[in-house]
């Protein structure tokens, strides 16, 4: 239950909880006063939501997620501009949910809701809603209306979403996951290439080179010196190291990944011959492999929880969506035509 009232909370509050979090009030508007422009901003069948309805609700979820801002009403007026559209229309959603609990007579009994406010605010109930501008009435209003919505978005979501949500379902989710997430192979190397116009002296410059390499077995930048001295013992050749290359098994070329998977790591291949008589291009590589990684993808084990969240995230928003939509074509919702992009319910004084 903790988990969906959390999903359905979003609607209404979560979009300005960061903002409010980030925001940093200025010393001289913390004192400063939150005036309500209190409009019809929505009608649902014959019931009204003002702007106070819309305060009320951004009130407490302000409270509850700031409790270390609850004097500063800079912050607090922050969190509303920010929040009030969100706020608006989970109040629209939720009065369709409680229409139509109505119609369902779905009811809370007086000791379920006192141990539900008692809970909320702690022993000293009076106390504590004063600290927090709440009237008895209100808290009563407001806990009881809640206990509802969450009841109703349970029968009529959660648990449908929760039976969409078979083993089978989570098998064929960890099946694409396969396919979208194959096993991972990294290559990490450098080729030497020994280059010349001569076929022979390309030949016997590589083998020297390669004496050179499998001698130190160690990375070619470390001994590209000896590489040079090689190179000036050969007229006209050409040998050089490569950059580092860093490429998985969806860059690499076939014929390169055919070379590689042959070596160990820190180790040398042969000779490789990539002479080209069309062009006279007498040009032999060695590859050296630095490093090379195998990410397997998650076993069902490892991955079956995180699915299993996620087809329920997806089956909750689809179940919520169809079950708003029917309840939208019982009940007429009308938004007020005084919201325009600039209208505010609030004003800072």
């Amino acid at each position: 239950m903790k988990f969906l009232l959390y999903i359905f909370t979003i609607l209404f509050i979560g979009s300005s909880l960061s903002a409010a979090n980030n925001f940093q009030p200025p010393a001289y508007e913390m004192n400063a006063s939150i005036k309500v422009n209190n409009n019809v901003l929505a009608k649902v069948a014959d019931k009204t939501i003002t702007s106070y309805d819309v305060m009320k609700k951004l009130e407490i979820g302000f409270n509850r997620a700031y409790p270390d801002l609850i004097n500063s009403n800079s912050a607090r007026y922050q969190f509303y501009i920010t929040g009030w559209p969100h706020a608006l229309d989970g109040l629209i959603n939720n009065q369709l949910i409680l229409i139509d609990a109505s119609k369902k007579e779905l009811k809370v009994t007086d000791a379920e809701l006192r141990e539900e406010i008692e809970s909320r605010f702690g022993p000293n109930v009076l106390t504590n809603l004063q600290k927090i501008n709440l009237t008895h009435e209100e808290a009563l209003k407001i806990t009881k209306e809640e206990m509802i919505i969450q009841r109703m978005m349970y029968f009529f979501i959660k648990s449908k979403a929760d039976q969409s949500i078979t083993p089978s379902a989570i098998r064929n989710a960890y099946r694409l996951y396969c396919n979208e997430n194959p096993p991972k192979e990294t290559w990490e190397y450098n080729i030497v290439s020994i280059k010349s116009n001569d076929e022979k002296t390309s030949s016997d410059a590589s083998l020297k080179v390669f004496e050179l390499l499998k001698e130190k077995n160690s990375d070619p930048i470390e001994f590209e010196s000896s590489l040079k001295d090689i190179e000036k013992n050969f007229l006209n050749c050409k040998i050089s190291i490569s950059p580092l290359y860093t490429v998985t098994n969806k860059e690499i070329s076939s014929s390169n990944q055919k070379i590689l998977s042959s070596l160990q790591k820190n180790s040398y291949s042969q000779i490789i011959n990539q002479s080209n008589k069309t062009s006279k291009d007498n040009s032999y590589r060695i590859f050296y492999l630095k490093n090379y990684e195998k990410k397997l993808t998650e076993s069902f084990d490892e991955m079956s929880k995180n699915l299993k969240d996620q087809l329920l995230q997806k089956a909750l928003y689809e179940e919520s969506e169809r079950y708003f939509t029917k309840l939208k074509k019982l009940y007429h919702v009308e938004k007020s035509q005084i919201i325009t992009k600039d209208f505010v319910p609030f004003t800072l004084e």
